[in-house]
């Protein structure tokens, strides 16, 4: 059954890398003919939290945060490195989570895990220069990318919500204390602002249940200003 699940989540990750593929082609008359730049960027938004399609207890999807610094750095014709540094913070909610603790057979509870990430992204783009219509230029940023992430769980933010009251509770236990996956993304700026999205795939389980349907994957769509430039 596990190989069952896992050849249907590697097909449906396929699909990913459709438009990334695009991305790059599309990228190469853009950037080459303008003069690529290195930038640093800060960067924040939201997050989208959702497990695996082989996890069957019940569950519901919470949207959280994130922000950080990413830098931009050309290696070569069109190639980039983007290495990046955030906070996220992701959150699900766990109906009567037994797994976890038999005393949560009758209340739900609500994860808040807040991770330190580190990422090392791979991508084909730069800064492109448009012809403006007013005879100038506007220069502007576009990268497909993607890459490895580790995530290290810096804390825990849980609560126990029994009918309308939410109360805190300690950290659990059966929480890995790392996520290991990998990123896929893009990043459009305009006039020093940033644009980026991506889909964090997680290659292990973010509890210790030895089931590869308790992986937390992670949508994010952040907003970013380039603040410098070499």
């Amino acid at each position: 059954m596990r190989k069952i699940l896992s050849g249907v989540i590697l097909s449906k990750y396929r699909i990913l890398f459709i438009p990334l593929l695009t991305g790059i082609l599309f990228c190469l008359p853009l950037t080459s003919a303008g003069q690529s730049q290195n930038a640093l960027i800060t960067k924040g938004g939201l997050t989208y939290n959702f497990l695996g399609v082989g996890f069957e207890d019940g569950y519901r999807d919470r949207f959280a945060y994130t922000f950080g610094l990413a830098g931009l750095i050309r290696v070569g014709n069109n190639l980039v490195v983007k290495p990046e540094f955030a906070f996220s913070r992701r959150s699900v909610d766990l109906f009567r989570p037994v797994y976890i603790d038999d005393d949560y057979s009758d209340s739900d509870v609500r994860l808040g895990l807040n991770y330190l990430d580190f990422s090392a992204h791979f991508g084909w783009g730069g800064f492109f220069e448009p012809d403006a219509p007013n005879g100038g230029t506007s220069v502007n940023l576009l990268v497909f990318y993607a890459g490895p992430q580790i995530s290290i769980l810096n804390s825990q933010d849980n609560r126990l919500i029994t009918g309308s009251e939410q109360v805190a509770i300690p950290k659990v236990d059966r929480i890995r204390n790392y996520n290991i996956g990998m990123n896929a993304g893009f990043t459009f700026g305009f006039s020093g602002f940033t644009v980026d999205a991506r889909y964090f795939i997680p290659f292990n389980s973010f509890m210790q249940l030895d089931t590869y349907g308790d992986v937390l994957q992670t949508m994010s769509l952040t907003i970013g200003y380039t603040f410098w430039t070499w």
